[in-house]
């Protein structure tokens, strides 16, 4: 459950890169995207936004309105092209590459040198066998000064940032793991369901709540740590607290998410790392 809630916390938190070309080669300043609908099936999709526009320290302010998006899967990463510009993210996060349909809808950023905002009405998404459904999710982060724009995103929005979704609805693997977690039995149901989940992160602190319905139904609350180590190219999250109404569940999600290890993604309780 916990990885699966952190993949997509991260992916949202990711998001701004898409809108920039390669970080290393000059810093953005500003980001302002209004009511961005995409679709994506089979490496490729593509948008229509109200307002997009992208200001980096080597070029002007260019708003563009009522501009079409187009996105390309290719070998090490996506080509976006929108109005006569383009740009390549490179070496995003693995499992993006294995997400076969997507369509997401009113998505706003707002970034500035301080601050990043982003929201958006709707998204799902196919991964594999797995479907997920989010539905008005919200998340802020304060903004430091670095010069890597991955490095700034990570190590800022992991000191201080927040999260909200107002529902959530994931099938299959996701669903058995969460009740063997929250019920310490697998639960024969449809879909798992995820409504109004929070995550607050203050000077690396984080507080996680969310109610969990899969025929029985939890009350989650998570706590623990979270650092970007930057050094290793990891993002650490240390599990200090986890609970289901009253139950402690904390050995039952470590024992889970062990199952889960990757090449991308480690358990060492307390301690659970994603590499990037």
């Amino acid at each position: 459950m916990k990885m699966i809630l952190l993949r997509f916390a991260f992916f949202v938190f990711l998001l701004v890169p898409i809108f920039s070309v390669s970080s290393h080669l000059f810093t953005i300043e500003k980001v302002l995207i209004k009511n961005l609908n995409v679709s994506y099936l089979d490496g490729q999709g593509g948008g229509l936004a109200d307002l997009f526009d992208v200001v980096t320290i080597n070029s002007m302010s260019t708003p563009n309105m009522r501009v079409e998006l187009s996105i390309f899967q290719q070998a090490d990463g996506f080509l976006f092209n929108y109005g006569d510009d383009e740009f390549f993210w490179e070496r995003p996060p693995a499992f993006l590459f294995d997400i076969k349909k997507m369509d997401m809808s009113g998505l706003n950023l707002d970034m500035s040198e301080k601050k990043v905002g982003f929201n958006f009405s709707r998204f799902q998404g196919v991964r594999e066998a797995e479907r997920m459904n989010i539905e008005r999710l919200k998340t802020n982060c304060v903004l430091y000064p670095i010069d890597n724009l991955k490095d700034q995103l990570l190590e800022s929005c992991l000191k201080n940032g927040s999260i909200r979704v107002k529902v959530g609805e994931f099938t299959k693997n996701v669903k058995t793991m969460l009740s063997k977690v929250l019920f310490d039995q697998e639960i024969i149901s449809d879909d798992v369901k995820v409504e109004d989940l929070g995550v607050d992160i203050k000077n690396h602190r984080f507080k996680m709540w969310a109610d969990i319905s899969a025929s029985m139904s939890a009350s989650v609350k998570i706590e623990g740590q979270t650092h970007y180590l930057k050094e290793s190219n990891q993002v650490r999250i240390r599990i200090d607290k986890a609970k289901a109404s009253f139950f402690n569940i904390k050995d039952r999600l470590f024992k889970e998410l062990k199952r889960k290890e990757s090449e991308n993604f480690k358990v060492s309780k307390p301690y659970l790392y994603l590499n990037f």
